[in-house]
């Protein structure tokens, strides 16, 4: 496990990457590296539901669609433009890994935050 302050050091990197990186250099119509994350962070989470879903194979993979596409319709995103820049960042293996690195960070804070909101909302046993 993560010390607290080891954590925020890695944080602070990841966002130090983030911010020496100008959106300027990316194409037009590419998404911006902290919207992905986002948009990933939320694909990952419906994957993993979907996991766990006992269902036929046609099903789940239309259930899978219409997912998406509320994640997409959330951040105001296409499919064809995800497509796009998820091809766009997989072509460059640094750019990718780090998604993937501040991606893992975002769900480790949307867990933590959601840890703490149920230790606050729960009852003493």
């Amino acid at each position: 496990m993560m010390r607290p302050a080891s954590r925020c050091i890695l944080l602070c990197l990841i966002a130090g990457l983030f911010s020496c990186q100008q959106d300027n250099d990316l194409p037009q119509g590419i998404i911006p590296p902290d919207t992905m994350v986002q948009v990933l962070a939320d694909i990952y989470l419906h994957e993993a539901i979907l996991s766990n879903v006992p269902a036929r194979f046609d099903s789940l993979d239309h259930y899978r669609r219409e997912q998406l596409d509320d994640v997409f319709a959330l951040h105001r995103i296409s499919r064809a433009r995800f497509d796009s820049s998820y091809h766009f960042y997989e072509k460059d293996i640094d750019r990718l890994l780090e998604l993937q690195d501040a991606m893992l960070i975002e769900l480790t804070k949307r867990k933590d935050r959601m840890m703490k909101e149920r230790g606050k909302d729960s009852l003493p046993e």
